[in-house]
């Protein structure tokens, strides 16, 4: 297990604390910078504990910086003293909380954090002498020569190679330190140095090491107490204090993130922000370029121009890889599309941090983002999609492939064998954004209101820290949540009363189409309204189920579908009702046995279902709302049984109902709401969905 070493640095009658894991590094790099002195103050294999000694050693120097008139060497002892009492007393106040607070587990009696506060360098010897050891007995090390100079040069230059691939091949991530051992299969040659390359970037400010979880203690007038924080998804209530058996002393870890790791008091995250920035002088330079490439100003052209206008009025229309063109999309905007995706491109290199665009279900959200994408890679920045649902990711990567063919795709979800490498786009769950720091100039958040990113604060902290400072975040969804409404959503109708402004009460048939943080795309890209449900109310619904019982209008809607050769979703609450749901089926549908199927989250063959779904192998598809967004099959009905069970909210039904009518050849269908008792969600739902149908045809 790995010691961490906490020493000032004093140079000129000034001294700061400083943390390292390779002493011998640290004491190259000030003899090169500044040559400054450095004199140790301790060790230990609690990296929080460290962590939070160095931020009291800093405050007790600065107490002694400001004292003037002592002798050199008097005020190096004074400082010294201090930096070290500070530390100890520190540590005996954490290890008395935390023996207090951990009293009941029975180990909170003998198991402290330990700190060793040192006099001399003496006790680092061991540890320098690793490191040594582990240099010489690299293959390069051996083939030069045993002089003194020659050996320091090879320390050196290996550092310095390791450090250099890190900032390379891992930068804009935050990663446990086991996890950047991914990288060392491209390198393995450079293994020996691994660490003190890390800590070279942290000197040059280039990388950051953190305790994957940190503590404090948390000060009031009733009484101290011990406050963990885990560094990775910020959570604070989900930390539980353990006996390590790692490095055998006290510590805490994480249970909340604990999925991609265990997050613990003894283990570091590496954050590594992306170094690159935006050619903004660029922009200036960008050719203005017609519709059909998704860059130029929707306002500048008639509302008609389509593709074959264009070229007759400018000529055929080309594109090279010298032109710096990444898009290669053959569609067309209508006039309202043209505008939002306008809207969205202009943002990039706007001042607004944040822009929503609010699209009904079937718009063509994704396409209206292509010219945002675009601007952020023709100025040199990376782009990521995030999305809450796997099934999304997988839908939305070889479409986005298909358009950048010049650039590679990522799709990262939990089981993607594709989230180690690196590339300009990715398409990712929100929960793999924790491995991200700083890395991205633009996030566009698909499906924002969506579960599990929607409410979940480690979500929002996750993609708040991926982007880069100054980043932009681009929402989509059909059904914004309605914090995001106030927040972007501009009312130009406010009012006044003894001078304070009022908000009215939101009124959709006098929603702002746009402004400056939003744009609001009520009709879909066909033109046609959106389906509106039905509510049908069934008596017992759930026994009849369970029964086989008939029920008339779901049996009258399957039949229809089935004659006219659609396809039909019939979402459930729970996954104990599909089994319950697919017999009903079969039994009333005999001749359809083997096309119908049921899907839910934990299915490991979900992929293959839906997939065979897409393909019309299967007719009837049962499913809980793993399939309520990004999942598009032409010619679909939807049925929703039990449609006031508490999952199926007002916004979970509007993405339901956006199933339905989604192509220009069938831009109708049928959704229904099957309840078993009164319910309002239902209500709300139908309600907006009639709303956006008046919105988009004023």
């Amino acid at each position: 297990m790995r010691e961490y070493v906490l020493y000032v640095k004093e140079r000129d009658r000034t001294a700061s604390a400083h943390i390292t894991p390779v002493y011998e590094v640290d004491q190259q790099f000030w003899a090169e910078q500044e040559g400054s002195r450095l004199h140790i103050i301790g060790r230990s294999r609690s990296l929080a504990l460290i962590f939070a000694l160095r931020e009291k050693v800093n405050q007790q120097l600065k107490d002694v910086r400001n004292e003037d008139g002592l002798p050199e060497n008097k005020w190096l002892d004074k400082t010294l003293d201090r930096a070290k009492k500070a530390a100890g007393d520190y540590t005996k106040e954490v290890n008395r909380l935390y023996v207090r607070e951990t009293r009941e587990t029975g180990y909170g009696n003998t198991v402290c954090f330990q700190m060793d506060i040192q006099q001399t360098e003496k006790a680092l010897g061991q540890s320098c002498r690793d490191f040594k050891r582990s240099i010489q007995e690299h293959e390069e090390y051996k083939l030069e020569s045993e002089s003194k100079s020659n050996n320091q040069l090879l320390t050196q230059n290996l550092v310095d190679q390791c450090a250099t691939f890190i900032e390379t091949h891992v930068k804009g991530r935050a990663l446990l330190l086991e996890e950047t051992k991914k990288w060392l299969e491209q390198a393995p040659h450079l293994e020996t140095g691994w660490i003190a390359g890390f800590q070279r970037l942290v000197l040059l400010e280039k990388a950051e090491w953190k305790p994957s979880v940190r503590l404090e203690v948390k000060r009031s007038a009733w009484k101290n107490q011990l406050l963990f924080t885990c560094e990775r998804c910020s959570s604070q209530a989900t930390i539980d204090k353990v006996e390590c058996y790692t490095c055998g002393q006290a510590c805490a870890y994480c249970f909340n993130c604990l999925s991609m790791g265990r997050c613990k008091c003894c283990v570091p995250l590496v954050c590594i922000p992306n170094g690159d920035k935006l050619s903004l002088s660029l922009h200036a330079n960008l050719p203005t370029r017609p519709i059909s490439q998704l860059n130029t100003l929707a306002t500048r052209l008639s509302p008609p121009a389509t593709l074959a206008s264009l070229e007759q009025q400018e000529g055929p229309l080309h594109m090279h890889a010298e032109d710096n063109v990444y898009l290669r999309w053959k569609g067309n905007f209508s006039p309202r599309q043209a505008s939002v995706a306008e809207q969205a491109r202009s943002f990039v290199t706007s001042v607004s941090p944040s822009f929503l665009i609010w699209a009904v279900c079937g718009a063509g959200k994704t396409e209206l983002i292509f010219p945002a994408m675009e601007e952020i890679l023709q100025l040199g920045g990376n782009v990521c999609i995030a999305t809450p649902r796997k099934d999304v990711v997988l839908e939305l990567a070889p479409r986005i492939a298909q358009v950048f063919p010049t650039i590679s795709v990522l799709a990262i979800h939990g089981s993607s064998l594709q989230k180690w490498e690196n590339s300009r786009i990715v398409i990712s769950t929100t929960h793999q954004m924790l491995r991200n720091y700083q890395r991205f100039h633009l996030i566009i958040i698909d499906e924002v209101d969506a579960f599990p990113y929607h409410g979940d604060q480690m979500l929002y902290h996750a993609v708040k820290r991926s982007l880069v400072p100054g980043g932009k975040t681009l929402y989509l969804s059909a059904t914004p949540p309605t914090y995001l409404q106030k927040q972007l959503v501009q009312f130009g109708d406010m009012t006044t009363r003894s001078g304070c402004f009022l908000r009215r009460k939101t009124n959709y048939s006098s929603l702002p189409l746009s402004s400056q943080s939003h744009a609001i795309l009520p009709a879909r890209y066909h033109g046609f309204p959106l389906p509106v449900p039905r509510v049908e109310r069934i008596s017992r619904l759930r026994y009849k189920l369970e029964k086989q019982l008939p029920i008339p209008p779901l049996l009258e809607l399957c039949n229809d579908s089935l004659r006219e050769n659609r396809q039909i979703f019939l979402f459930v609450a729970r996954i104990e009702m599909i089994p319950v749901v697919l017999t009903y089926l079969r039994k009333h549908f005999p001749d359809f046995v083997g096309q119908i199927e049921g899907v839910h989250a934990a299915d490991p063959e979900r992929e293959h279902k839906v997939k065979a779904f897409r393909q019309k192998e299967y007719i009837m598809l049962v499913t809980t709302t793993i399939l309520e967004r990004g999942v598009t099959i032409p010619r679909s009905d939807c049925v929703v049984l039990e449609a006031e069970a508490a999952i199926f909210d007002e916004a979970s039904l509007v993405q339901i109902a956006g199933r339905v009518g989604r192509s220009a050849d069938s831009p109708d269908g049928d959704v229904l709401f099957l309840v078993g008792q009164k319910a309002t969600a239902p209500r709300k739902a139908i309600r907006q969905i009639q709303r956006m149908n008046k919105l988009g045809s004023l």
